[in-house]
């Protein structure tokens, strides 16, 4: 394990400092969490080659919490290429949209491309995904709300303070669910234009 910010998370907690005795706790906000979550050894390095100029990965990078370890990794990255054909930025961003289970809360980043006033701006954007509640009835209906109800709250603070803050990212936006109105790249171009 590397530098980490620790905030109040119990005995999870505990035991990883017993283990990494010589963690380095970081003062600065952006690092901790009130849930416990770590970064992945990798995730740092990971992010910073996505987010080169030039980078060969795609332009989307897809995060996810594990709950299980307490970590946030890389889950995903989008195809640059489909069929022998490269993708636009939009394409790449509409393939990530599109790809998600019906009750999966992600966050992820998105490198967008506008003009403004003469200039032509790329930016990586902050986006989040929230999984929609299961309706009374539905199949699993009660396992699936304990789930997405935490995942809804949880996720979204993590990846908030673990990588919105960290990373320094403009948001690009929050959305529910299969609502392509809000997540929609033009859309995020012209709110990102329009800013100050």
């Amino acid at each position: 394990m590397e530098q980490y910010g620790v905030g109040l998370a119990g005995p999870k907690l505990l035991r990883v400092l017993l283990k990494f005795p010589k963690i380095v706790v970081s003062d600065q906000l952006d690092f901790c969490t009130m849930t416990g979550f770590f970064l992945d050894d990798d995730l740092e390095s990971d992010f910073k080659a996505f987010a080169k100029t030039g980078s060969k990965k795609g332009s989307v990078m897809v995060f996810k919490c594990d709950f299980k370890d307490g970590v946030i990794g890389c889950e995903k990255y989008s195809d640059p290429v489909v069929d022998g054909e490269k993708q636009s930025y939009k394409e790449q961003f509409e393939q990530i949209t599109g790809s998600f289970k019906r009750y999966a809360t992600r966050f992820f980043a998105a490198r967008v491309a506008y003009s403004k006033d003469g200039r032509d701006i790329e930016q990586i954007v902050y986006v989040l995904r929230r999984a929609e509640m299961p309706s009374d009835g539905a199949k699993g209906f009660k396992k699936w709300k304990k789930i997405v109800g935490r995942d809804r709250m949880i996720v979204a603070m993590n990846g908030k303070n673990l990588i919105k803050e960290k990373f320094n990212l403009q948001m690009g936006c929050d959305y529910d669910g299969d609502d392509f109105d809000t997540a929609d790249y033009d859309k995020i171009c012209d709110n990102l234009r329009k800013k100050i």
